[in-house]
């Protein structure tokens, strides 16, 4: 560490003692240095939605020269999300079932009906896997970027299986065209699709975004 010549002996002392009086604590992680990894808090609860990490920076000024005040965050979230516990849900219900991951799931879907990921990064997928069931018309999942007519992002065709709750898999592969030059998190709307039979489409368990 370079000499701090603008500081007092006092004011050295105190930023000494902060640093041996710092202790672990299950609210607040500390790490240091430019680049550094950690662990979440552990917890018996499922992280199931985006997380924002957030550095604050605050120096003491000096003589006149208020204070440096500067704050950083970046939002991540988990490869899987359940759709019942997405940012908003329109045209659907959130029904139960023991077969459904987590028990619950979204059903009653009908033409246009959709439900928002929010702050999901375009740069860190290469495709989307639905686990869906069908016992009605079937149809299409698409994947649209800021609204349900956005840029279309990937597409899933669902077939009728003749079941409510027996959980198959479809995937579709991400358009290449679409991409986030700046990384900065975006909503996606997974909108549900039939316009010829437009009622009774499937029921939608959960979304993963794959490597």
């Amino acid at each position: 560490m370079l000499p701090h010549a603008q500081f007092s002996d006092l004011e050295i002392r105190e930023m000494v003692e902060w640093v041996y009086s710092v202790r672990s604590n299950q609210m607040t992680e500390m790490r240091t240095g430019i680049s550094n990894e950690f662990a979440l808090l552990q917890t018996n609860k499922k992280i199931d939605g985006p997380i924002r990490l957030t550095v604050n920076y605050t120096d003491r000024g000096m003589g006149t020269v208020p204070p440096l005040t500067s704050s950083s965050s970046i939002v991540v979230r988990p490869r899987t999300t359940q759709a019942e516990n997405s940012k908003r849900i329109q045209g659907m219900q959130i029904l139960n079932s023991q077969n459904a991951e987590n028990g619950k799931f979204c059903g009653g879907i009908n033409n246009g009906s959709f439900f928002i990921l929010d702050s999901v990064s375009l740069n860190h997928f290469s495709s989307i896997t639905a686990s869906v069931t069908s016992a009605g018309a079937g149809g299409r999942i698409e994947v649209r970027v800021g609204g349900i007519a956005g840029p279309l992002v990937s597409s899933m065709e669902v077939e009728v299986n003749g079941s409510w709750d027996k959980w198959d898999q479809v995937t579709g592969t991400k358009d290449p065209k679409v991409t986030n030059e700046e990384s900065q998190p975006v909503d996606l709307y997974v909108v549900c699709r039939n316009e010829s039979n437009r009622n009774g489409l499937m029921n939608i368990d959960w979304i993963r975004f794959n490597k």
